[in-house]
C-alpha cells in the first residue's frame, strides 16, 4: 500500500495525469481511504489512495471500471474516472463542487430514482464492456454467495470474540433465507450510507470502490436504514416509491428486512477482523439481536 504525503500527491497528479500547477486544497481520510483534493490548472481532482486492504486485490481498481462503465451507459449521478494506476492502486477522479448530505433531508422521491438508474443497470452490459475494455469482470453476487464470503472470513479471524455467535448466525440466516419477491439483478453501490452527495439541484453518489452486480440491488436501502437515521415514514416512503417505479411485489419491504440480517453480519465481521473495532461489533450484535 503506498502511503503518500500531499507532494506525492501533487507530484503523482502532474507526472501521471499530465497537469500544471497542481496544489492541494485538502486532505479527507475515511474508513477505506484517504482522498487528497488537487487544485489544477484546469480543474479540481480527487487523488485515492486506498488505507489497508479492505478490498484485497481489487482496490480502487473496482471503482474506476464502475465509473467507466456507468459513465459507458450516460449516468450522471457520479464523479468521472480520470485516471488509474494499477500498479500503486490510486485513482485520480473528478472533484464534485458541493456538499455530502443526509438522505433524510433530500426529497425521497429524487433519490429513489437516481438509485433506480444505476439498480436498473444490466449485469450482461456490465460483462460486455469489461471484456471489450479488457477490464476484470466481477461475478453476480447473492445473498447465498455472501454469506458463504462471510462464514469463509470468520474462520480466518484472529479476534476469537463473537466468532462462535457469529458462525451460528451466519449458518442460521443462509439456512433460512426466504424472500417474497423475485430477484432483479442490478449495481448496487453496497455501502450507500453517507455517501450522497448534493451540488445545485443534482444528486450525486460518491465512494464506489466496493459497489458490485447484485442479484438484489435493493440491499442498497438495507444499508442505508441501518446506516443513517431515517425516520420509519421517510423508509416507507422510500419503499413505496422503489416498489412501484420497479415494479416489484408488495414483499420488498420484508425482502430488505432480510437482507439487513446479511449487512449486520457484515459490518460486525468488518469489525472483528479490523481487530480494534470491538465496542463498534457490540453495538451491532445489539442492534442485530433487537431486530432479529
Amino acid at each position: 500500500m503506498v502511503v503518500m504525503e500531499s507532494s506525492e500527491a501533487v507530484k503523482f497528479i502532474v507526472e501521471e495525469v499530465g497537469v500544471e500547477d497542481a496544489e492541494v486544497l485538502d486532505v479527507k481520510e475515511g474508513f477505506h481511504n484517504r482522498n487528497f483534493i488537487v487544485k489544477t490548472s484546469s480543474r479540481n481532482l480527487v487523488v485515492r489512495e486506498q488505507i489497508g486492504n479492505p478490498l484485497g486485490s481489487k482496490g480502487l481498481e473496482n471503482e474506476k471500471i464502475i465509473l467507466k462503465f456507468m459513465e459507458h451507459k450516460g449516468l450522471e449521478s457520479m464523479p468521472r474516472s480520470v485516471f488509474y494506476s494499477g500498479e500503486e492502486d490510486i485513482h485520480v477522479i473528478e472533484f464534485l463542487e458541493g456538499s455530502e448530505q443526509l438522505v433524510e433531508e433530500i426529497d425521497a422521491t429524487e433519490w429513489v430514482e437516481e438509485l433506480l438508474n444505476f439498480h436498473k443497470l444490466s449485469f450482461n452490459d456490465y460483462r460486455d464492456f469489461c471484456k471489450k475494455q479488457d477490464y476484470r469482470i466481477g461475478e453476480l453476487s447473492t445473498p447465498e454467495k455472501r454469506l458463504k464470503k462471510l462464514k469463509s472470513e470468520t474462520e480466518n479471524l484472529e479476534v476469537t470474540e463473537f466468532r462462535e455467535w457469529l458462525e451460528k448466525e451466519i449458518n442460521r440466516v443462509k439456512n433460512n433465507l426466504n424472500f417474497n419477491t423475485s430477484p432483479e439483478p442490478g449495481l448496487a453501490h453496497c455501502d450507500i450510507a453517507n455517501s450522497t452527495f448534493t451540488s445545485g439541484n443534482k444528486i450525486y453518489f460518491i465512494d464506489w470502490e466496493f459497489a458490485e452486480f447484485r442479484e438484489r440491488p435493493e440491499s442498497d436501502l438495507a444499508d442505508l436504514f441501518i446506516g443513517e437515521n431515517i425516520s420509519k415514514q421517510q423508509q416507507d416512503k422510500m419503499i413505496e416509491k422503489y416498489r412501484k417505479l420497479s415494479n416489484r411485489g408488495k414483499g420488498l419491504e420484508k425482502d430488505i428486512h432480510e437482507l439487513k440480517k446479511i449487512i449486520y453480519l457484515s459490518r460486525i465481521t468488518w469489525g472483528l477482523k479490523q481487530g480494534d473495532k470491538v465496542e463498534f461489533c457490540k453495538k451491532q450484535k445489539e442492534k442485530y439481536e433487537g431486530l432479529f
